[in-house]
């Protein structure tokens, strides 16, 4: 996709880990052709380390366009290895997680919501994504974490990575309750 033909989604159906796989994507795609699907949240390491069964993560059907591949990570080096794989499955948008509240990945995998308090990290990380796509890179956030929820936090947050090769961010309108 040329970046000059990039029209935002109207409507898109969410990704949920475990849950909005290929069968579910093919579902939601014959009720809706227009809706921008996405796949569940993929975290990088898992495609840097299984370079020998990619399909399984990354395989999708030609009728599920447009789509966008979600993914999760803390790590610079295994977001622009992963990157650069999943680019030859011809996603639409690459869309990087800072809002997944789950505390297996907020928590222990130090990502998703948990990068909202990372501005800089994430401002890296779109960059480095972006270098390795030819298609839009996006961000989905939360309006906050915790008492970190003001408009000038919430600007503070997305500011960084503004610019930094993302067409857009979309942003939950609800925080993270991580106390």
């Amino acid at each position: 996709m040329v970046e000059n033909d990039y029209f935002p989604p109207w409507f898109s159906v969410a990704p949920m880990m475990d849950w909005t796989d290929n069968h579910y994507r093919t579902l939601a795609r014959l009720m809706s052709k227009h809706a921008w699907l996405y796949t569940e949240m993929l975290a990088a390491e898992t495609i840097v380390y299984q370079k020998g069964n990619l399909d399984r993560f990354l395989a999708f059907s030609p009728d599920q366009h447009p789509i966008v591949l979600q993914i999760g990570g803390s790590n610079l080096e295994n977001l622009a290895k992963a990157t650069e794989l999943a680019d030859a499955y011809g996603y639409d948008e690459i869309n990087l997680n800072c809002g997944c509240p789950s505390p297996k990945v907020a928590g222990r995998g130090c990502f998703g919501a948990r990068l909202m308090l990372e501005p800089k990290f994430v401002a890296e990380a779109v960059s480095v994504i972006a270098a390795n796509t030819n298609v839009p890179v996006s961000v989905k956030c939360r309006i906050g974490v915790d008492d970190h929820d003001s408009y000038n936090e919430l600007w503070r947050k997305v500011a960084p990575f503004q610019g930094q090769g993302i067409l857009q961010s979309l942003t939950r309108a609800y925080k993270l309750l991580d106390q």
